[in-house]
């Protein structure tokens, strides 16, 4: 699947496939990907807190315990590496068209 973003190449099949690969592990610990992505981002070096929307107080509720989560190193690993290849090439850019280089895919 190809994102239209005037008409340059971007890194939405690296998204795509690294997507599939957390949907993988979430299904694999049986944890939902929104739990398990705010509980991987938590134990990020550096992170003090994690940014979750909510329109609704469960909601909020779900992302705090989420949060919350302790999750084995193992699975960390394994979420890491998973992004790794999109990080790398997104750099300190989140645009997901941009490269790290700056250029607009």
């Amino acid at each position: 699947m190809r994102l239209p973003c005037a008409g340059e190449e971007g890194h939405e099949e690296l998204l795509f496939s690294t997507l599939a690969s957390i949907k993988a592990v979430s299904e694999e610990c049986a944890i939902p990907m929104a739990d398990l992505a705010l509980a991987w981002l938590a134990r990020q070096e550096g992170v003090t807190g994690v940014i979750a929307g909510a329109t609704k107080l469960t909601q909020l509720e779900k992302s705090c315990a989420a949060a919350k989560l302790k999750l084995p190193d193992d699975v960390v690993a394994k979420l890491t590496a998973a992004t790794d290849n999109l990080k790398a090439a997104m750099g300190s850019n989140a645009d997901l068209w941009q490269g790290a280089d700056g250029r607009i895919r």
